[in-house]
Order: structure tokens, then sequence, then C-alpha cells
């Protein structure tokens, strides 16, 4: 009988033991995911910024008929710079399909970078096109950074 209530005292210790180091190991995987999405939710907020901020840069050069190129290239290349980190940050942080979501934005963005410092009017069409396809890609870009983050699409 004595051997029953150790064997029994030694085997509620291990189960309890064994359940609470469970728990913990579920609370700090919960922890590390939560920190993993305050990262992502903070880095692409970082990016979408860079990328409006660059984009409305450019719409203020193409629409300023008095702007020197010299000038207008400059700050576009300026405006368009703190693209490129945040470009890299994101490449080795987020999973492929926000990747190739972020680098289709980019692209679209440097065309109009482009155009901006060659001269064209924000009426051309050739800019118009340009702005229409950021748009769809940035578009694409936040439908795959909310998946990412697990926020519904609607």
């Amino acid at each position: 009988m004595e051997w029953t209530t150790l064997v029994a005292t030694v085997l509620g210790a291990v189960i309890a033991t064994g359940s609470t180091l469970l728990v913990e190991r579920g609370r700090r995987k919960r922890e590390r995911e939560d920190k993993v999405s305050a990262v992502l939710r903070d880095l692409y907020g970082e990016y979408l910024a860079a990328l409006s901020q660059a984009r409305h840069t450019f719409g203020n050069h193409t629409s300023s008929r008095g702007s020197e190129p010299s000038s207008r290239g400059r700050d576009s290349h300026d405006a368009f710079a703190p693209c490129y980190p945040l470009r890299q940050q994101l490449t080795i942080t987020a999973p492929a399909e926000t990747v190739r979501a972020s680098d289709a934005a980019f692209r679209a963005l440097r065309t109009l970078r482009d155009l901006t410092v060659a001269g064209s009017s924000k009426e051309s069409g050739e800019y118009r096109e340009a702005n229409a396809c950021f748009l769809r890609e940035l578009e694409h870009l936040h439908a795959a950074m909310r998946a990412d983050l697990g926020i519904a699409c609607d």
C-alpha cells in the first residue's frame, strides 16, 4: 500500500510537470508568432508608406511645369531611395507570395520614377498607364500582406 501511494504521487507529479511544460511551450510559441506578426506589420507599414511617399513626390514633379530636370531627377531618386532597404528587409522576412507582389509594385513604381525623371506629364497616356499599373500591383501587394498577417480580405 505504501508503494502505490508513492507511485501515484510520482505519477501525479510527472503528469503535472508535463502538462505545465506543454502549456508553457504553447504560450512561448504564441508569443513568438505575435512578435513575428508585429515585426511584419511594422515592416509592411513602413514599406507601403515609402512607396506612397515616393509616388506622391513623382506626382508633384509631373504636375509642376517649372521644375528643372536636374532637380526633378534628384528629388525623384531621393524619394525612391528609402524603398530599397525596406524592400531588402521584406525579401528576407516575408513569404514568397508577398515578396513577389512587393517586387511587382516596386518595379511599377520604378517605371513611374523613370517617367518622372524623363519629364513625363501626369496627363500623358504613358504616365497614366504606368500609374494604373502601379495601383493594380499595390492592390495585389495589400492583399498578399493581409493574407500573410491573417487579416480577412473583403
